[in-house]
């Protein structure tokens, strides 16, 4: 085993899982105007995010909110406006 799997410093597939369930749904929150992810009900989760957004290499592959949430609107509007 090495020193990194020791320490339990790498980024690992969960990591980045979690990355993008912590990213992204609460911007898709912001966008739909719902609050199911609160810090009062997830606070471990808030508080791995908060460690996590330290990182400049996480910070460097995630897009810039507003960015984002345009994104995520966008995506909303054109699924509100598809043929059913």
């Amino acid at each position: 085993m090495n020193s990194m799997e020791k320490t339990s410093l790498a980024i690992g597939f969960l990591d980045i899982v979690a990355n993008l369930i912590a990213f992204w749904f609460p911007v898709r929150q912001d966008a739909l105007g719902i609050e199911a992810f609160t810090q009062e009900k997830f606070p471990v989760l808030f508080k791995w995010i908060a460690n996590i957004t330290k990182i400049d290499l996480v910070n460097e592959c995630r897009p810039p909110r507003e960015k984002h949430l345009a994104f995520v609107k966008a995506h909303i509007e054109g699924l509100k406006s598809a043929p059913k």
